[in-house]
């Protein structure tokens, strides 16, 4: 844990009390519609520019009047595809620069009834409310009823959504209607072109709270009272023609929407992800993609028949497997309708510097909330836990996940019961383990694991390949292949762990260290305790000497103890109720990995490390103070 600046006791008291009243992370890890509309998801404006970047040039096209701007964002499971979503509303909503509408694709169910799925969603998107604080329905009625005004008067006030509500909301019943008779009447002076003026009529009756329920039902297709649709002045809707009706319905309204500002239609939830497991048969019986790629295309071909003066982006998001594997054959040379780009926007992964600004955008916006000053930016947390949870390639919902389950107030140490699991595994005799081969190597192994991403003695870890391959060759003589880079420079060592006390094994297994160009490697290291000799008069010995020629060393075995007994809590963590990423972060906060001695000597340069893999043992052999086994060398010379 990051050592805190020094708090007094209220302070840190009323941090403890608002970590333990509420959890910013709880529920949050899985997001949808309600959480999308909410606002309340925090945002990292850092995270996925290029799909901001993309969607505001999108949203310019359509403001100069391109009839449809097509954006495909593609993103693996977790990576923020939902979240990007909330974004766009929250920048809408704040810039009010455009509407906004959420589809979730999933409601999609039945291929007869694409229009009325579309225009559903378009009601219930415009009943969110906007930057005044009122529906979108009720800005855009307002935004007619000003077009009406100022055609009867050119110097006409402007009337906010907040005016025309008050206003109904005062008057009785009789009085509004002849209001909205004559609003209606003015405006369609202004705007012939409209087809249908009774969805002018039904948009402005939304600025009554008492009839704005029964004005949505009728925009979105549904039948009302005959008693409800002669006191707003509707007709009925024919029930028997309603598909087609809701075509109608959906154009008119998206004509009205345009005049008014740019419009961006969010399709979310393409991917059926809980059925991933199951057979293509079943799939396709539970839910059939087609039909909500269907409405996406139905979409824009009725926005590109419309003459308004702002455009729609048509925004979709899905994981890469879909688009390619389905969504693109399936269209065919009608992709154009919901991309127009060869390459989609793609969604970065995270990593060890988005996480950490993730969490830390949750956090402020917490504490902002109550008006804390934490002690640092990621507390509770600290960033060697993020940074543990990016090295195990979590994404974002695994992280919010994490954060949930972790949320607890400092006193509490998170880092206290890996601690003492490690201290009780120290306690335990682990001399036989030393000289077991395959504990110790899978106990380096997990340790140079933990500080992948990290650098250590020049050396940048990649990876740790546990298999090394070709195993025909090999037959598990090399222990594991670590990969990385120095200066820019490729670096694959291989390991062997070797307590052997029989030359003839030792021998074989340096000589699987010494074939460079079998196994890729740039060198190979012999990890073997002290006092194990290899005498001279071993051939295990001239296979030593040719190791050391090609840049090779003897590592001798130092301090493993430590290593094995965190291997140990690691195999075990389950029952001291420990994760891997609490391990990890205690690991790196201790150094116990990367500053152990036998892992640095491991992965310090030696000279020739990159000389020709045809060295043979005549080559003189390198010579100096960090030439790692010579003293082992020359303490068996006869």
């Amino acid at each position: 844990m990051e050592a805190l600046p020094i708090l007094d006791r209220r302070t840190l008291a009323d941090l403890n009390r608002a970590i333990e009243r509420h959890n910013p992370f709880s529920g949050l890890s899985e997001l949808g519609e309600l959480e999308v509309w909410s606002g309340a998801i925090p945002d990292c404006e850092s995270v996925h520019r290029e799909a901001t970047q993309a969607l505001a040039a999108a949203l310019k096209a359509v403001e100069r009047g391109k009839r449809i701007e097509p954006l495909m964002v593609l993103g693996e499971e977790g990576t923020g595809k939902t979240h990007l979503l909330s974004r766009v509303w929250r920048q809408l909503k704040a810039s009010e620069r455009g509407a906004f509408v959420y589809v979730d694709a999933q409601q999609f169910q039945d291929g007869t009834a694409i229009r009325q799925g579309l225009l559903s969603a378009v009601v219930r998107g415009l009943t969110q409310r906007g930057a005044t604080g009122f529906m979108q329905w009720q800005e855009l009625a307002s935004f007619l009823a000003n077009q009406a005004f100022r055609g009867i008067d050119a110097t006409a006030k402007t009337m906010t959504p907040e005016m025309a509500v008050k206003r109904l909301k005062m008057q009785p019943h009789d009085r509004n209607r002849v209001w909205i008779d004559r609003v209606a009447e003015a405006f369609f002076k202004v705007r012939p072109d409209i087809d249908d003026p009774d969805i002018v009529r039904a948009i402005l009756w939304t600025l009554s709270p008492s009839q704005a329920p029964f004005a949505r039902k009728w925009l979105g297709g549904r039948s009302l009272a005959g008693w409800k649709l002669d006191e707003l002045g509707l007709p009925s809707h024919a029930s028997e023609v309603r598909e087609s009706k809701a075509g109608e319905l959906l154009q008119e309204i998206l004509q009205l929407l345009g005049d008014w500002r740019p419009v961006v239609v969010a399709f979310d939830r393409l991917d059926d992800l809980e059925d991933e497991e199951e057979e293509d048969d079943d799939l396709e019986e539970h839910w059939d993609l087609r039909v909500p790629v269907g409405a996406m295309v139905r979409l824009s071909q009725t926005v590109r028949s419309l003459r308004s003066c702002h455009g729609t982006v048509l925004l979709s998001v899905m994981i890469p497997d879909t688009w390619y594997r389905t969504v693109q054959p399936m269209l065919g040379s009608m992709v154009r309708h919901v991309s127009d780009r060869s390459d989609p926007v793609r969604l970065s992964e995270p990593d060890d510097k988005m996480i950490p600004a993730v969490v830390q955008a949750w956090l402020a916006q917490f504490y902002g909330e109550r008006g804390l000053m934490p002690p640092t930016p990621l507390y509770p947390f600290d960033g060697a836990q993020l940074t543990a949870l990016a090295r195990e390639e979590s994404n974002f919902e695994e992280v919010i996940s994490w954060c949930g389950e972790n949320f607890h107030p400092v006193e509490n140490d998170p880092t206290e019961r890996v601690a003492q699991a490690f201290d009780r595994a120290l306690e335990l005799d682990r001399s036989r383990e030393i000289l077991n081969e395959r504990q110790v190597a899978k106990a380096l192994a997990f340790a140079l694991e933990s500080c992948i991403g990290t650098t250590i003695e020049g050396v940048e870890l990649q990876g740790v390949e546990r298999e090394v391959t070709p195993k025909s060759a090999n037959r598990g003589a090399i222990d594991l292949k670590i990969l990385g880079q120095r200066d820019a420079t490729p670096v694959s060592i291989g390991v062997a762990v070797v307590q052997s006390d029989r030359g003839a094994t030792v021998g074989a297994r340096l000589r699987k260290l010494c074939d460079r160009d079998t196994f890729g490697l740039t060198r190979g290291c012999l990890v073997r305790s002290p006092e194990l000799e290899i005498p001279r008069r071993w051939k295990a010995h001239r296979e030593l000497e040719r190791l050391q020629a090609l840049g090779g060393a003897w590592v001798e075995l130092q301090d493993i103890a430590p290593l094995l007994a965190l291997y140990h809590v690691f195999l075990h963590r389950r029952a001291w109720g420990l994760s891997r990423s609490r391990i990890l972060a205690f690991m790196a906060q201790k150094g116990l990995a990367s500053q152990n001695p036998t892992i640095r000597e491991i992965l310090r340069s030696r000279s020739p490390e990159n000389s020709p893999s045809s060295a043979t043992v005549d080559e003189p052999l390198a010579r100096g103070e960090d030439f790692v086994g010579k003293r082992n060398c020359d303490r068996y010379k006869s």
